[in-house]
């Protein structure tokens, strides 16, 4: 009689391993779906946030680039305003050149000496602020890498986590 009873236990236990089996079996399936998802939302997200950064990046350089266009349109308009000024002072000069000749080309002379320097600051204006534009350009890009880099940081680690807990399942 004692065999009996260990031997239902035994067949319990045994019935009760074979449920759990079952359902274990029965769940892989669907944790494997819900991995996979989470992969792809990963993915996605990683793609959502890159797409981000280079739109902002594009809209930047863009911003930039306009902002830079037109501080160089506003300083050559310095200059043709400069060059028909200067125009205008020859046109006038042209009568008393006959009657003081040495004191016109010595007018002219400085003027020319004053258009020349003008023309050299402007371009070295126009110099500082394709400069100071490309810094900024420069950086917005070194901010944008970073991002870039940071968001596949984290991309790399939740793949990870996904990665251990399929292997897991897989073991199990």
């Amino acid at each position: 009689m004692d065999e009996q009873p260990r031997g239902r236990d035994t067949t319990k236990r045994t019935q009760e391993s074979a449920q759990r089996s079952t359902q274990e079996a029965v769940g892989i399936p669907d944790e494997l779906a819900r991995l996979g998802a989470e992969s792809i939302s990963v993915w996605m997200r990683i793609n959502q946030e890159v797409w981000r950064d280079v739109m902002d990046l594009g809209a930047k350089t863009v911003r930039e680039g306009a902002h830079l266009a037109a501080q160089l349109q506003q300083t050559g308009l310095e200059a043709w305003r400069d060059s028909q000024d200067a125009s205008v002072r020859w046109a006038t000069q042209w009568p008393q050149a006959f009657r003081d000749p040495l004191h016109c080309y010595e007018r002219a002379f400085e003027q020319g000496m004053e258009m020349a320097r003008r023309s050299l600051h402007l371009t070295r204006l126009s110099s500082e602020m394709v400069t100071r534009s490309l810094q900024q350009m420069q950086q917005s890009a070194e901010e944008a890498t970073r991002s870039v880099q940071q968001t596949f940081q984290d991309g790399v680690s939740k793949l990870q986590e996904v990665t251990q807990r399929t292997e897991r399942l897989h073991v199990a």
